[in-house]
């Protein structure tokens, strides 16, 4: 008799926890995988109406994934409601991509002097998910001695690490040091790099050194590499498309899924829409779908 009462309480602790579960299944298959514009639209309508429909929504545009599902984690993060804002900043690590729109969002949270500290220390994790060099003084400030909050201090080792792939003590003095050279030479060899690459003819070796480069040392300067590769999408080299659409795809570079998916159904040759398949699928959008 104390076995089956036992079983009955821990079953009425665990339903609340799979209940959620299953609502946030739901709301992924009203968004569809990936989400689209309009799924985006009516579900954010429809969370409004419920309490915990926001929070549930977070999570599952997280699962549904895509630009769309992008865009809806940022009109959630509009929400007056701490605990939605950071559900949302929690699913955009989850997605994975970088987005300069994303990366105003997260300051918003983390600049914010109302925020709740659970906000902030989230917004600090996501902008080593969607940030890049351009954050780094930023987070190395966050991670300085005059920092009181000593998690806000280790989630701002652990999102430079995530964003330069560097792996040392969370010692701010090495930090800080490695990134004075980093910013200097990184970028120096990225610039060539980008140069180089459009120098170089059809599948050369040179141009997969090149490519190596820019894959590695992109995330020093996104906005850089986020625009040379956006005009090489848009150009007629074929070569230069397909190493655009392989880079978009290591650096997860979301701005860039529109014109990707252009590629994926335009009449070129098999490997570039083969490529721009292979990214948009990293991205989370289907082939030839739109991103907005």
């Amino acid at each position: 008799m104390r076995h089956v009462l036992c079983t009955i309480v821990l079953f009425a602790l665990a339903a609340p926890s799979v209940a959620a579960e299953d609502s946030v299944q739901a709301w992924v298959r009203k968004l569809g995988t990936p989400a689209t514009v309009e799924t985006v639209a009516a579900a954010l309508d429809q969370a409004d109406k419920t309490e915990d429909g926001p929070l549930l929504l977070a999570k599952a545009l997280a699962a549904a994934r895509g630009p769309a599902a992008v865009e809806g984690l940022r009109r959630l993060m509009r929400s007056p409601y701490a605990d939605v804002r950071t559900a949302a900043l929690k699913s955009m690590q989850q997605v994975g991509m970088r987005s300069e729109p994303l990366v105003k969002t997260v300051y918003a949270s983390l600049r914010g002097t109302s925020r709740k500290s659970g906000e902030r220390r989230q917004a600090v994790l996501a902008l080593g998910t969607v940030g890049d060099g351009a954050d780094m003084e930023t987070l190395l400030a966050l991670a300085g001695p005059n920092q009181k909050d000593a998690r806000v201090r280790g989630h701002a080792f652990q999102a430079m690490a995530a964003i330069s792939g560097k792996r040392m003590p969370f010692v701010h003095s090495r930090w800080s040091y490695w990134w004075g050279k980093q910013r200097t030479r990184g970028l120096e060899s990225l610039r060539k790099a980008l140069t180089a690459a459009e120098k170089a003819s059809g599948t050369s070796s040179a141009l997969a050194v090149q490519e190596a480069v820019i894959t590695r040392l992109g995330w020093v300067d996104a906005k850089l590499t986020r625009n040379k590769l956006q005009s090489w999408l848009r150009g007629s080299r074929t070569d230069l498309q397909v190493v655009a659409c392989k880079v978009a795809a290591a650096l997860r570079l979301g701005d860039l899924a529109e014109d990707v998916a252009r590629l994926s159904t335009g009449r070129g040759k098999a490997a570039l829409r083969a490529a721009a398949t292979r990214t948009l699928g990293r991205l989370g959008v289907a082939a030839g779908a739109p991103s907005r």
